[in-house]
């Protein structure tokens, strides 16, 4: 008996039968989708449940249909473990420091396009490896090249919403709906800390002096 987890669907693969009717549409190129009880991946997906299954000639591939949050965070991952070999991203700015940030990226894959997903990637930790880890990790080190170190920590919320926008667009072609996308932490090099602290302390200690300068004058006057 093969179970299938509430919340996810089971995808069957059968490499036994008649070749079947290819259901998946001319614009599919990824793999035959056919009824089931022939030869292909099967259309209609189980629900959850136990089903008897024959291993020597069916697989059956888990797939989440609820939201699922992907994080690519070094001391981070989720229970379901898509992300276990997802890691911070290191970018690097126009100006030349390396930094890292987190990310999680919120995808969901509808029941009904489950099938295609299989057929076209094998399973769901493909989807992961070939698709969103580049997509994800090429976006946010171009992105990041575009500007220096200062403007990307002050203008997060316009990267976090174009990344948004960009990643929904290409995991469209791939039958999944990508939710949300989320900038988690950003940590700056310490070498640009430092230099900050250095001009904010400076900064303060100029205002301190003029402050002062203007007490001494407003002194003298009386």
């Amino acid at each position: 008996m093969t179970e299938i987890p509430i919340g996810n669907v089971g995808v069957v693969i059968s490499y036994f039968g008649e070749e079947g009717l290819d259901l998946s549409g001319e614009e599919f190129k990824h793999g035959n989708i056919v009824h089931k009880g022939f030869k292909g991946v099967w259309q209609e997906p189980d629900g959850a449940g136990k089903y008897p299954i024959n291993k020597f000639i069916m697989k059956v591939e888990i797939v989440p249909t609820t939201n699922l949050v992907l994080n690519w965070a070094s001391a981070r991952s989720e229970a379901h473990q898509l992300d276990k070999h997802l890691s911070t991203i290191t970018v690097r700015s126009r100006d030349g420091f390396p930094f890292n940030l987190d990310v999680s990226q919120i995808i969901h894959v509808p029941s009904n396009e489950a099938p295609k997903v299989i057929a076209r990637f094998g399973n769901m930790n493909n989807l992961v490896s070939q698709v969103l880890e580049p997509t994800i990790g090429n976006y946010f080190r171009n992105s990041a090249q575009d500007s220096d170190v200062i403007a990307f920590l002050s203008s997060r919320k316009e990267r976090q919403d174009a990344a948004k926008q960009h990643i929904k667009r290409v995991l469209d072609e791939y039958n999944v709906n990508a939710v949300d996308t989320l900038i988690g932490d950003i940590v700056p090099p310490e070498s640009l800390m430092k230099t900050l602290t250095d001009r904010k302390i400076a900064e303060e200690q100029k205002h301190t002096f003029e402050t002062q300068q203007k007490a001494h004058k407003n002194k003298d006057k009386v």
